[in-house]
């Protein structure tokens, strides 16, 4: 039985192709002219030209397929991201995560809120003055156990195109403009 899945045209990088995009001259229409002026953009520009463009497309896809992975051991990736904090940082309170998960402080009460009745997480009542932290549970810890092999094979496949190095340049690259970004919101 023929796959239902749409095989789609691998799009080769700007530096791979070889001649311009699309026609010049006298072949654009009056039309495209007017759209130029109305946006600025050239409307021969593929879009896949722009990095911020593919890196949207991309995040979607991979964000699809880790919904998936981790909806099979009952968490969503935002869950996961929490339990996987309070393991390796026990003790963190509401905004550090909210910082680390990239949420507001009400959205992570309300997460937190969400893992506690479902029994992950634990958190110490607030005292005067203080923060209430947050750990992780027993039933907490065997979820993100029970996850990680998946979401270890889940890394493994949408990184198997790359080589090693590749994946670690990629990374960098990643948090040194996830980093500039966010630290741009913050001023």
């Amino acid at each position: 039985m023929p796959s239902s899945r749409r095989v789609r045209a691998p799009v080769a990088p700007i530096s791979a192709r070889s001649g311009p995009e699309v026609p010049s001259g006298p072949t654009r229409s009056k039309t495209s002219a007017r759209k130029t002026k109305a946006t600025g953009l050239d409307p021969r520009v593929n879009p896949d030209d722009f990095l911020g463009y593919t890196m949207v497309r991309l995040g979607h896809v991979i964000s699809r397929r880790f919904e998936a992975t981790l909806a099979a051991h009952g968490l969503t990736p935002r869950q996961f991201a929490v339990l996987a904090h309070l393991i390796r940082d026990p003790g963190l309170g509401a905004g550090a995560l909210a910082r680390l998960v990239l949420i507001t402080p009400q959205s992570m009460g309300t997460l937190l809120d969400e893992v506690e009745r479902a029994g992950l997480v634990v958190r110490t009542p607030a005292a005067r003055g203080h923060r209430r932290e947050t750990a992780l549970t027993d039933i907490g810890r065997a979820r993100l156990a029970a996850a990680a092999p998946a979401v270890v094979a889940f890394e493994t496949e949408i990184t198997a195109m790359l080589s090693a190095a590749d994946r670690v340049v990629t990374n960098r690259a990643l948090h040194t403009m996830l980093n500039e970004l966010l630290a741009a919101d913050d001023e």
